[in-house]
């Protein structure tokens, strides 16, 4: 787990299951082949985004009041996405592969 503080946001970027247990946040199955389950304990987050190696958003969600969600990646090629949480004070990013 990396982390760069600046004035405005902390950026985290997770680089394993267990950095993720650190924010309680649980994204299951990864890899994939169809959904991705997120679950949060105390949400912080406001925004959850998913991106491709290409930058582009492919799914966006606020996600203030939220305690679980699911992202359908069945019609989405094989490959790496980027799972993004952000808040004001915070961004996290974690790798998803679907296969």
């Amino acid at each position: 787990c990396n982390s760069v503080t600046s004035e405005t946001a902390e950026l985290i970027i997770i680089s394993s299951v267990n950095s993720l247990d650190k924010y309680n946040i649980k994204i299951s199955p990864n890899p994939t082949s169809n959904f991705i389950n997120i679950y949060f304990d105390n949400n912080p987050f406001e925004k959850l985004t998913l991106i491709n190696t290409y930058g582009q958003k492919i799914f966006e969600k606020d996600i203030s009041n939220s305690h679980y969600e699911i992202i359908n990646l069945t019609d989405y090629e094989n490959g790496i996405y980027f799972l993004i949480l952000k808040n004001d004070f915070k961004v996290v990013y974690s790798k998803i592969i679907k296969n």
